[in-house]
């Protein structure tokens, strides 16, 4: 599992990159993560425009203009992963093949569990870094103040991220297949 922490701000942190002491990521570092980081991005939105079709097929397959309005007016990725599970889940159910049902429960199982790497990855704070690749991921409240959450996001972390993100977007394809083979 991810090993993240919360670090609350001190009275006079300004929150400032530039300002933090102790040591910092290299710039040999952040060119190691550069590719990883990238690749990333483009792997989850592999996974999210396959869900986008996903969505406009089921809502109508003859026309998928009205399920890409759908998708494009809900925005992010969670609320498709929502919409995705209100308009399978009931059809899935009534074809009664127990292998499909399987499948759609583990793919909307792994859409809920990748929903925020993407966020967490492109949106940290990677000036913050340390030279041990632990990252401010962004800035939160609670009860005992201002707090930042940090994780570390070593290049290992990545590419195990990016092999998650394929999977789904596997398991999302072949359920695609699995869903138009019941018709």
């Amino acid at each position: 599992m991810t090993d993240t922490t919360r670090k609350y701000l001190e009275q006079y942190d300004s929150g400032d990159p530039s300002e933090a002491e102790g040591d910092h990521i290299s710039e040999e570092q952040l060119n190691t993560l550069f590719p990883l980081i990238g690749e990333l991005a483009v792997v989850f939105n592999y996974v999210e425009a396959s869900l986008d079709y996903q969505i406009a097929d089921i809502v109508n397959s003859r026309s998928r203009q009205p399920g890409y309005t759908i998708t494009a007016e809900l925005g992010n990725f969670t609320k498709k992963v929502l919409v995705f599970r209100s308009l399978y889940g009931p059809a899935v159910e009534s074809v009664g093949s127990p292998e499909l049902v399987k499948a759609y429960g583990k793919v909307v199982d792994d859409l809920f569990k990748v929903k925020d790497i993407r966020n967490d990855v492109v949106h940290a704070n990677w000036m913050d870094a340390n030279s041990s690749f632990e990252v401010k991921l962004r800035l939160m409240t609670d009860e005992n103040g201002v707090f930042t959450k940090t994780e570390k996001m070593d290049p290992a972390f990545l590419r195990q991220k990016i092999e998650l993100l394929n999977k789904v977007w596997e398991e999302l394809e072949k359920f695609s297949f699995a869903w138009s083979e019941s018709f």
